[in-house]
């Protein structure tokens, strides 16, 4: 049950607000910041991104592991900057704290969860670079081992003293606060992410499964082990702006409307690597 402090402190349209802007950052991050700024520098010519993939034509053989594994490089860098950015600010940002924690946590099981299912299930970028690299077993469980290694320090991060103030101070409270801080961008991500697979240009399966496993990282939020402490607990802090309520629906109709059919062309592209 939720309290009233709960309930006053904790404004769910702007919960799911920003779980649908820090989701979208993430992926853009992914696709755009890191497979794309990986082409243009290795010399290709990215042509075409959508929530789900970017074509980039021109690089081969190493050039091109080297895109594969920009994008989630891209969220492990930024993921740590942006927890940084959060433990030193402390916990008087209030809406800040939340989407630093948010996005940081994102980002970094985003990337933990691709390179640790990846090279096993045979799908996704680090199935691809493990492929291709020799010997290929000892890739496989190099980059499996290193993604549940960055799965780690993400939940210890997310899990840091500092964060408290998002939480709570009773177990109750702090468990309800909680649940509705990780399942709220979860249940917003899902949303946001298959309605942009529906209007994908690429194979169907592969985009609506692509568009499912993303934002099922957040399920390690969801499931965090343990909730932030302190000692001594310091008072619960409000999270509730209007200004990302309007953020989230302005982000959340462009990444489905634009992003997800696509900007350029993805005509006579295969998304096998």
């Amino acid at each position: 049950m939720l309290g009233p402090t709960t309930r006053a402190d904790v404004h769910l349209p702007t919960v799911l607000a920003i779980g649908v802007v820090c989701f979208a950052a993430v992926t853009v991050l992914h696709e755009a910041g890191g497979h794309g700024l990986a082409c243009l520098v290795v010399g290709g010519e990215a042509l075409a991104v959508s929530s789900t993939e970017l074509r980039c034509d021109g690089p081969e053989d190493g050039a091109r592991l080297v895109v594969t594994a920009a994008g989630s490089i891209a969220n492990i860098v930024v993921g740590l900057a942006a927890m940084a950015a959060g433990i030193a600010l402390g916990p008087a940002r209030g809406v800040w704290s939340y989407v630093l924690w948010l996005f940081g946590a994102t980002n970094l099981f985003h990337a933990g969860m691709y390179m640790l299912i990846g090279p096993l299930t045979g799908f996704g970028d680090w199935s691809s670079v493990a492929r291709n690299l020799e010997p290929t077993l000892v890739w496989t469980i190099g980059i499996t081992v290193l993604g549940y290694g960055v799965n780690v320090v993400g939940s210890r991060l997310a899990r840091r003293p500092v964060w408290q103030p998002l939480a709570g101070i009773q177990d109750e409270e702090r468990e309800a606060r909680m649940r509705l801080l990780t399942r709220l961008p979860l249940a917003a991500a899902l949303v946001v992410s298959l309605a942009a697979g529906l209007l994908s240009p690429l194979q169907p399966r592969y985009a609506l499964v692509t568009s499912l496993i993303a934002p099922l990282v957040l399920l390690l939020l969801v499931r965090l082990p343990s909730w932030p402490e302190r000692d001594p607990p310091a008072p619960p802090v409000r999270i509730a702006s209007w200004a990302w309520v309007v953020a989230g629906v302005v982000v959340g109709l462009s990444f489905v409307l634009v992003l997800g059919p696509g900007l350029g062309s993805f005509a006579d592209y295969s998304i096998a690597r």
